[in-house]
């Protein structure tokens, strides 16, 4: 779209002017992501975790543990759909009030963000429903066991397919989502999710069950029990595994260049993450050596407390871990190189004021944001104190961003930065905040064009530009030979 320029629109900035903090979501839109992942890997959790405990169709346990752990699935089942349930609503909330006067049927039915919040409370519902009417096996007679056996697999199965649906709508409403070969992206980030449930989830609902058995450990309760640590710690380590080799490849397919990881909002915020990470597994390790070490088959008191304190210890970092994956997950990646030398410009008016803005070159990636106000007859426009974009992707779940512009004078603002890193339809704000005068707020919708028509045509393409194709296949296959050196030599 191509408009005269007002006077004073070409003037050479003086200052970039970006704030990095604009990139990161609001505390509410961080509060609701990070409510709604983990309430996620609490319910994929919960499901590991069933198959873990041993109380999976075909096997009886002692009858305090069974009680307790069947208590304990269906509490982090119940309470895992319940926030993500909430935590969507609430997620939807930010979205509406960072928009004005959009409404919910519009942002429901009409967004991409919305398609996907609807499919996943859908699905945590029918979750929720399916797994609520299974009875425990101390409540069955041996008469009606065979039938329960039967009912229990196929419910198991359905709950986990239901499960891995729920962690699939993140996934497509990711940064996977928008980037070349985005399937391989988005598989990717689902096998991420899963295992981080896996861990996670498991972890933090293995935590509550070792509190709640802590004074009544009989010798049947207390075998069973040492039997659910020792398998959880063997399928945590599998976890682990899968989370390291699933990140470094969704690192590689946001992060083009290394570099970004030190000169990026969200380079800094996966070395945040990773450094939290790398301190859970140090505190898993130390669980690892009380479950596997030569004490391992006696739970003295004393041991028991040690282990549980520190299971708590690492489950904390496991949350915090969280918080920072729900800011990642909503903070504008790092994307490709610019095209070719375009720009968006359009003249917005609200109240007295008029406002060229313009994008140079409205691409995916990096764009100098200008914003020129005046009035029509060339009078003064007051004192202004602030400009302020906002950014939201009409088709995307990735929260908001906003961007403080630098005052270069003469009524014109601008700055830099990474605002729109997803193609496609955004509405970005304009709000206008002057001394003794009402603020004034307008919008605009910009359409950012794909970085190239040959990026996106085929969705399973490799998702890493910075490798040849061949060396993908290469690092899994070493990842996988490596993890059976070390696997079979912890055995013997």
């Amino acid at each position: 779209m191509q408009t005269a320029r007002p006077a004073g629109a070409d003037r050479a900035p003086t200052a970039a002017g970006a704030t990095e903090s604009g990139t990161l979501p609001t505390p509410l839109e961080t509060f609701s992501r990070w409510l709604s992942l983990m309430g996620a890997l609490l319910a994929v959790g919960a499901l590991s975790l069933r198959w873990i405990a041993a109380i999976a169709p075909g096997t009886l346990q002692p009858i305090t543990f069974a009680h307790a752990a069947t208590r304990l699935l269906r509490f982090g089942l119940l309470a895992g759909c319940s926030a993500v349930i909430v935590g969507g609503w609430l997620q939807m909330g930010a979205l509406k009030l960072a928009l004005g006067g959009e409404g919910w049927g519009a942002l429901l039915l009409g967004t991409r963000g919305g398609n996907l919040l609807l499919a996943r409370e859908a699905t945590a519902v029918m979750l929720l429903l399916v797994a609520w009417f299974i009875p425990a096996t101390s409540t069955l007679d041996g008469k009606n066991l065979a039938s329960w056996r039967l009912g229990a697999s196929i419910s198991t199965f359905i709950q986990c397919a239901l499960g891995l649906a729920i962690l699939a709508t993140f996934s497509a409403g990711s940064h996977a989502a928008a980037v070349a070969g985005r399937n391989w992206a988005m598989l990717g980030d689902l096998i991420h999710f899963a295992a981080a449930a896996v861990w996670m989830g498991g972890l933090l609902l293995l935590a509550i069950l070792l509190w709640q058995m802590r004074n009544s450990l009989g010798r049947e309760d207390a075998q069973a029990l040492r039997q659910t640590v020792q398998r959880f710690s063997t399928m945590a380590m599998l976890a682990v595994f899968v989370l390291i080799c699933s990140g470094v490849f969704s690192s590689a397919v946001q992060l083009p260049t290394l570099d970004l990881l030190w000169s990026s909002a969200y380079g800094w915020l996966l070395l945040a993450k990773v450094a939290l990470v790398l301190l859970a597994l140090g505190a898993a390790f130390l669980n690892h050596r009380l479950v596997r070490g030569p004490n391992a088959d006696q739970w003295a008191p004393k041991n028991y407390a040690t282990f549980l304190r520190q299971v708590w210890s690492e489950s904390a970092i496991g949350l915090v871990v969280m918080m920072v994956a729900a800011i990642l997950v909503q903070t504008p990646a790092p994307q490709s190189a610019p095209n070719a030398a375009s720009y968006f410009t359009t003249i917005l008016s609200a109240d007295d004021l008029s406002m060229h803005f313009q994008i140079t070159p409205n691409q995916v990636g990096d764009n100098e944001y200008i914003v020129h106000l005046y009035h029509d007859d060339n009078s003064d426009i007051g004192e202004v104190q602030m400009v302020r974009l906002s950014f939201v992707h009409q088709t995307a779940e990735l929260g908001q961003a906003s961007l403080e512009l630098a005052d270069q004078g003469g009524g014109l603002f601008m700055a830099t930065g990474a605002y729109q890193n997803r193609a496609g339809p955004w509405d970005i704000g304009v709000y206008v905040r002057r001394r003794g005068m009402d603020d004034v707020l307008t919008t605009t919708s910009v359409d950012v064009p794909p970085p190239s028509s040959a990026a996106v045509a085929d969705p399973w393409q490799n998702p890493i530009r910075a490798v040849g194709p061949g060396l993908l296949p290469t690092g899994v296959i070493v990842a996988v030979v490596l993890f059976q050196l070390l696997w079979f030599g912890r055995k013997r």
